[in-house]
């Protein structure tokens, strides 16, 4: 039981929306509003509820190819994202993409799961056995 006294009823809510921010679990395709708190080579950590961050991969940051993070968004920008999956640790994935339209023409992947538009994988010479570099 959680018991919120204020002088006013305006702090009041105020307070009590950020107790359910804080106790609130993120749930799979629910849109947040969320801060950028870390840009890394491979996507941002976006906190959507209070101390719940996720990650936005840098392939669902949009349908465009995007090569560097840094182009599109910066520490502290205000992105609005959809929760794509939450795994068995609590891992949250985060999607900008699913909020937008896609394309004309535009084909999931199947095999990859992102756009046919991507180019080819930097790993699809490596399925054939002996194609790497060699190791002594």
């Amino acid at each position: 039981v959680i018991k919120v006294a204020a002088v006013n009823t305006s702090s009041s809510d105020i307070a009590i929306k950020r107790i359910k921010e804080i106790i609130e679990e993120p749930e799979i395709g629910k849109t947040y509003e969320g801060e950028v708190k870390s840009i890394l080579n491979f996507g941002a950590f976006i906190e959507i509820l209070p101390g719940k961050d996720g990650l936005l991969h840098i392939s669902e940051i949009s349908y465009q190819r995007i090569n560097n993070v840094e182009d599109v968004m910066s520490v502290g920008d205000m992105v609005k994202v959809k929760v794509i999956d939450v795994n068995d640790d609590g891992k949250v994935r985060l999607s900008k993409k699913a909020l937008e339209e896609a394309p004309e023409g535009y084909e999931e992947d199947k095999d990859r799961g992102r756009g046919s538009n991507r180019g080819p994988s930097r790993n699809s010479n490596r399925d054939r056995k002996g194609s790497g570099p060699r190791r002594r």
